[in-house]
């Protein structure tokens, strides 16, 4: 019983419990700056999982999840930063869709439900550390943060395959090409 007493006891002022004097300060909640490097290739150009309502009977996934952003509950302590590319998809302006051409690179910021153009870079090797390089320094420069998160949305091979990749046995290459980022690649596009 003494034991137990004892752990109830230490536990209580290890939690900030008392039986008096000043309440603990409150902590500040990090700001924390989610980068989304989005490369729609075919999940975004209609030829991902069925969906009879979607482009060519295929849902259009990277849509679907800039919308599933867009829906979530946010805070000032959270900021989402994107940029797309990748896919063919274009000339889509005024139909709805999210993202107008995804054969460039485009950055936007998640902004009370909206998703908020940040620019075009125009014609860019998605899978070329620099470009993902490019993000994240002009993510951190404009969206400062306590901490960041990246997360990199294509497919993926996990531990065996690198990240990424389309079109690549197309010559000449077109305008949406994003080559494979091998492991180093990205370690050294998050060093750089």
């Amino acid at each position: 019983l003494f034991v137990l007493l004892s752990l109830s006891a230490a536990l209580v002022a290890g939690c900030g419990g008392s039986s008096g004097g000043d309440a603990p300060t409150p902590v500040a909640t990090p700001s924390t700056t989610v980068f989304v490097y989005m490369e729609g290739t075919n999940l975004e150009d209609g030829l991902a999982p069925d969906d009879s309502s979607a482009l060519n009977g295929r849902e259009a996934l990277a849509t679907k999840n800039l919308k599933e952003m867009l829906a979530a509950t946010s805070s000032d302590s959270l900021r989402v930063v994107v940029t797309t590319g990748a896919s063919s998809k274009k000339n889509v302006s005024g139909s709805g869709e999210l993202v107008d051409d995804w054969t460039v690179v485009k950055r936007f910021v998640v902004k009370d439900h909206q998703l908020v153009a940040q620019g075009s870079q125009g014609v860019k090797d998605m899978g070329d550390p620099q470009t993902l390089t490019d993000f994240i320094k002009w993510g951190q420069d404009n969206y400062a943060a306590d901490r960041y998160v990246l997360v990199l949305w294509d497919h993926g091979g996990g531990a065996l395959a690198d990240f990424g990749g389309y079109a690549a046995g197309v010559d000449p290459k077109p305008d949406y090409f994003a080559s494979r980022m091998t492991f180093s690649g990205i370690r050294k596009a998050i060093s750089d």
